[in-house]
């Protein structure tokens, strides 16, 4: 488990250091545009020289930033306008790009100096990757040399406008595309290695802390794929309030997945403050973002929604783990989770516009959630660890006995001096070896291993055997179970049938055949 955190860290190291916005974000227009609100005689807007004559004449209101696009939406169209020259002798070409997948449609139009009308549609409407991503609205245009254009680019949305437009070249262009590629290739197979990882953990340590953290991990992974990945509107419909805001589903699911965490760990422990009815209320609370869409006194103080439920979150969070963390826990776990809930409430804040763009912020509980999830299932491995070794201390039979060291020293024949390969290797052996008693060593192995000696041995046997029939092709299968500690054929057999589903014979073809064919 060890290299699989490492491989996570490394992972995650290697997309940071994929070029970051500054590398391949090309040009903020933010600060250039200009916007004015839609009315309703341009609801049926034509791109033509009359229209746009019409929309130069009227008045413009300055964007207040430079970093993004900061403004409010009252009606759902909005036009935003800005020009681009190419100072250049050589023909230039490019995007424009908007940097927020929930848009449904945009109008860009323009008018070269030779007269011709530019008129170009993007969305969520418009186009798909595939049905799995949908692409940020961006649209391609070409200057000519020494060329000045006005742009004039109609949005429609209900969402007020909290992002950046960008003018990129055709590399940038690709580059983005790339990152956001390989984020969400990812984190989706960091998803698949934690569902494995905590399944296993838990059909080995029956410990519910291992599925409650898978499944706060998918939670976060729906809130950010429906969010920047695909949205929900481009399959379901905009007739539906919660599903053009969908975000505030994945805050409630998100709010109810950690205390379901909470829950797991407070059952582990035994504190037993899961069985408060205070606490489930609690745990629901965030069911208070879906009224968000449907009431303007919720949405006006949507922001003590979030502030309740974060408060919430960080007081049971506290509750649950501090009596912990001065035992099986350090208080670094603690601290890290409290990180984690902060970055959080910083994205929460941003989607209810409370916050505005800021890409590290935004995204650093992104980077933040792999390691943490990592974290948090290493130390619960641990903690039952320690927690079988502590119940074996509790008992009579262990008064005077170093368990740690007896552990250890125990890993050390298996893994190191391969003790499985005797055949003729005992309980009895061990226990003298280990320098404790019979009845002392297997209560040892049925506890810390769940298992019994005899079934410990053959796991390590068959791993052996497995290695040797993937490594000598050529050994016979006989003398394979003989090397790897089998007293004969059959017991070898029925172990290796038991453990992997299927014969030697089987096993040795089916890898010989796929390395064969890798050869070819």
């Amino acid at each position: 488990m060890r290299r699989i955190f490492l491989f996570l860290a490394i992972l995650l190291v290697f997309i940071s250091c994929q070029p970051g916005p500054k590398e391949i974000g090309g040009v903020n227009l933010s600060g250039r545009v200009e916007y004015r609100r839609s009315d309703a005689t341009e609801n049926q807007f034509i791109c033509n020289h009359a229209s746009l004559a019409s929309l130069k004449a009227k008045e413009w209101a300055k964007n207040g930033s430079k970093e993004a696009l900061r403004i409010s939406v009252i009606e759902p169209r909005i036009w935003l306008r800005f020009a681009l020259e190419n100072e250049n002798e050589i023909p230039w070409k490019g995007s424009i790009l908007l940097q927020w997948i929930h848009i449904p449609d945009l109008e860009l139009c323009s008018e070269s100096t030779d007269g011709q009308i530019l008129d170009q549609y993007a969305g969520y409407h418009w186009e798909s990757w595939l049905g799995v991503l949908s692409p940020f609205p961006h649209f391609q245009i070409s200057l000519s040399p020494k060329e000045r254009k006005v742009f004039y680019l109609r949005v429609r949305t209900t969402d007020d406008l909290n992002y950046p437009i960008r003018l990129l070249s055709e590399d940038q262009y690709r580059g983005i595309l790339m990152v956001r590629f390989l984020a969400f290739v990812s984190l989706s197979f960091m998803g698949l290695i934690f569902l494995a990882w905590g399944l296993q953990m838990f059909f080995k340590n029956r410990n519910p802390v291992f599925l409650a953290l898978v499944f706060f991990y998918a939670s976060f992974y729906l809130l950010v794929y429906c969010m920047h990945g695909k949205v929900p509107a481009s399959i379901f419909g905009e007739s539906n309030l919660l599903v053009t805001h969908s975000f505030y589903i994945w805050f409630a699911l998100l709010q109810f997945a950690f205390f379901l965490y909470l829950a797991s760990f407070d059952f582990s422990n035994q504190k037993r403050l899961y069985k408060k009815g205070i606490f489930w209320l609690f745990a629901i609370s965030g069911l208070l973002y879906l009224i968000i869409p449907y009431s303007d006194l919720f949405r006006e103080y949507r922001i003590f929604v979030a502030l309740i439920n974060f408060i919430l979150a960080f007081y049971w969070l506290y509750v649950t783990h501090v009596g912990q963390t001065q035992n099986t826990r350090p208080r670094l776990y603690l601290i890290t989770w409290m990180v984690f809930l902060l970055l959080i409430f910083f994205r929460v804040l941003y989607h209810l516009d409370f916050y505005p763009y800021q890409v590290y912020v935004i995204y650093s509980s992104v980077v933040w959630l792999p390691f943490q999830i990592a974290y948090s299932l290493l130390l619960a491995h641990k903690g039952g660890k320690e927690k079988g070794l502590q119940a074996l201390k509790n008992r009579n039979l262990f008064q005077n006995v170093d368990l740690v060291q007896i552990t250890s020293r125990l890993n050390e024949l298996l893994e190191k001096e391969r003790v499985y390969l005797d055949p003729n290797f005992s309980e009895e052996k061990a226990a003298q070896l280990l320098g404790i008693t019979y009845h002392q060593m297997s209560d040892l192995v049925n506890t810390h291993y769940k298992s019994n000696f005899p079934s410990l041995l053959n796991k390590y046997r068959i791993s052996h055997a497995k290695s040797l029939l993937i490594s000598e092709p050529d050994m016979n299968v006989t003398e394979v179970g003989k090397n790897s500690g089998f007293g004969s054929r059959s017991a070898f057999y029925s172990e290796f049938k038991k453990q992997t589903g299927s014969h030697p014979n089987a096993f040795k073809k089916m890898n010989v055949n796929s390395k064969s064919k890798d050869i070819s």
